[in-house]
């Protein structure tokens, strides 16, 4: 007999707007790590291709911020939340804050400790053995 083991990383958080229902988040594979990190570098990419052009009016900055989340943050939840389809009609901005601090938290700020605190050992280590 298996016991199954459940991931604790394994988040549930609640996303509505008249009626709240319980997705899952995820935390990311090294792969899909990379991946979303990939998504980002083109955003970021697109953003400072646009500020290096001609200046243009706010109203076009805000369509170009909205047109760039519309395209991208529903397959940036498919990382985090394959199990549920996510409608951008149901998920408030508080909301997706939340999912946000989840994955940072998870992926990036707890993994950025662990490698911070090995360093440290890692540099106490070879520091005790070339004595």
């Amino acid at each position: 007999m298996s016991m199954e083991k459940l991931n604790p990383q394994i988040r549930e958080v609640f996303i509505g707007v008249r009626n709240l229902r319980p997705i899952k988040v995820y935390p990311l594979s090294m792969a899909d790590q990379f991946r979303m990190t990939d998504i980002f570098r083109a955003i970021v990419g697109k953003v400072t291709t646009y500020f290096s052009e001609d200046s243009h009016p706010l109203n076009e900055f805000a369509e170009f911020i909205q047109q760039t989340i519309v395209e991208n943050l529903p397959n940036l939840l498919k990382y985090v939340c394959p199990d549920d389809e996510i409608s951008l009609d149901e998920l408030t901005n508080f909301q997706l804050t939340e999912i946000v601090a989840v994955v940072y938290k998870d992926n990036y700020e707890d993994a950025g400790k662990n490698v911070q605190s090995l360093a440290e050992k890692m540099k106490m280590f070879f520091l005790s053995t070339r004595s």
